[in-house]
This record gives C-alpha cells, structure tokens and sequence, in this order.
C-alpha cells in the first residue's frame, strides 16, 4: 500500500528511545497502489489508536487528526506527518497542509501506531527502528 519511514534527530532503536526523544519527528508514507481510499487510512490510523493508546483512541485529538484526510491516495502521493517538538502535529498530503493540532498525547499516539506493541506492521515497525 505505502513504504513508511521515521525520521529523527538522533538514531533511535526502541520505542521508548523514541517516544523519549523531545526533538522533531516525521512520518512519512509514500503510497505504491493506484488506488487507496481515505476509510482504508483513516480506519488503520484509528485501529492503531485503539490497540496501542486507547486513552487517545476517542479523544477530539484524534477525531480531529482523522478529519484531516478528506481524499484518496494514489500511486506518487506523499503523506506527512509532522510531530512537532512543541506537541504540534502537521499532515500534509503532497505538500499541502491538511491540518495542525495541538496535543499533549497525540505525537506518542500516532507514533505507537508504528511501534507501539500493537503495530500496524511488524516489519515496518523493524525498518522504521532500523533493527532489522
């Protein structure tokens, strides 16, 4: 569906190195399918909220990052997201802002959607802590 990657600062080989690391982070998903609906991303973000940050899961924080992804993916798009230093989140598709929150939990929470205990992918979760 997508090829996902994590930059930081400072290499990372833990979730907890990761989650302990105050400085800027990205998510960056690079979609390889013709096709990929919006509900396809909106409910894997949400079932990763509810299986590794179920405090967050329902909280408006969530609702509101889930909003943001009004259309479907193609083959060539970029999603971003953007996990500020100052507990900022920016997704941007293509570039184009698709919306900013604020929050104390939501980072850490979108961040365990990856490499939480219940990733969305095992092998992702591997790749993106470089522990493969």
């Amino acid at each position: 569906m997508y090829i996902g990657s994590l930059y930081t600062s400072k290499k990372v080989s833990s979730p907890a190195e990761l989650l302990q690391n105050p400085d800027d982070k990205l998510i960056r998903m690079n979609f390889l399918h013709s096709k990929v609906e919006k509900e396809k991303i909106t409910e894997t973000f949400a079932e990763g909220f509810a299986n590794n940050s179920p405090d967050v899961a329902a909280s408006a924080d969530a609702n509101a990052f889930l909003s943001f992804f009004k259309s479907d993916f193609v083959k060539g798009d970029t999603v971003d997201m953007v996990l500020g230093a100052d507990r900022t989140v920016i997704a941007r598709h293509n570039g184009n802002v698709l919306g900013t929150v604020k929050s104390a939990k939501l980072p850490n929470a979108i961040l365990l959607i990856y490499v939480g205990q219940k990733p969305a992918d095992e092998d992702l979760k591997q790749g993106m802590l470089g522990v493969r």
